[in-house]
Parts: structure tokens; C-alpha cells; sequence
């Protein structure tokens, strides 16, 4: 019983930085952990809830583009299962927050934040997509 509670401790202790939850069982994601997820077979839906406008400029790859004051009523054309895992970012988080909550309370169980939202991205020379944006890293 204790080794497997020391076991449970340190993947525990190895996992928080990296993912780690909030109280409101919403998790943050580092840029890192995301970029390795969206190279996988069961990749999160990726969800940029900034304006167009900021999207078009650049976005991250693959991310879908419904503005946070949209996102209740672009639920059912979003067509994305509630099961499914579902990251969202923005530039400094509070959209995001409020995206998330909106997901939460149309049965999205499986939300994380990207940490650091889009300037994470950037900052680590992460590569974008988008008609203004510059050439990937």
C-alpha cells in the first residue's frame, strides 16, 4: 500500500507542472505538452476563441476559429463530442475562461487552457498558420 502510494505521489509530482488542474476541474496545458498532443492520432480539438480578425493574423495549427461571444449559439455547428478532449487559448486568458465555462455548461467534461494562451505559443517559436502570419519557426 505505501509503495503504491508513493508510486501514485511521484507521477503525480512529474505530471503537475506540465498539466495540472484547476479547482474548477478545468486543466492547463503548457504549449510543449499541446504541441506533442497534436502530433497524436487522438489530438484535442483545438479552439481559438479570439476575433477573426486576430485569427486571421495567425493562429495555431489546426485550431478552429469561433469568437467566445459566439460559442453558445456555434455549439451545434461546432459538432465537437462532448467526450472529447478540447483545448482553448486566446491572448490573455480571460476569453478563454469564459469559452471554457460556456463549454462546461453544455457538457464539455474534458477542457484545458492552454497556459500562457497564444504569446506561449509564440514565445517558445512555436510554429502558426494564417494569412499574416510569419513564416513557421
Amino acid at each position: 500500500m505505501r509503495r503504491t502510494i508513493g508510486a501514485l505521489a511521484l507521477v503525480c509530482s512529474l505530471l503537475l507542472p506540465v498539466c495540472d488542474l484547476r479547482a474548477d476541474d478545468i486543466g492547463n496545458m503548457t504549449a510543449a505538452t499541446l504541441w506533442s498532443r497534436l502530433a497524436s492520432a487522438e489530438a484535442p480539438l483545438l479552439l481559438d476563441v479570439r476575433t477573426r480578425e486576430e485569427f486571421a493574423a495567425g493562429h495555431l495549427p489546426g485550431a478552429r476559429n469561433i469568437p467566445h461571444t459566439e460559442l453558445a449559439d456555434a455549439l451545434p455547428a461546432l459538432g465537437a463530442d462532448p467526450a472529447r478532449e478540447v483545448v482553448v487559448y486566446c491572448v490573455a486568458g480571460i476569453r478563454a475562461d469564459k469559452a471554457l465555462a460556456v463549454l462546461q455548461a453544455h457538457g464539455f467534461a474534458h477542457l484545458w487552457h492552454l497556459t500562457g494562451n497564444y504569446a506561449a505559443w509564440l514565445a517558445e517559436g512555436r510554429p502558426i498558420e494564417g494569412v499574416d502570419a510569419p513564416i513557421a519557426r
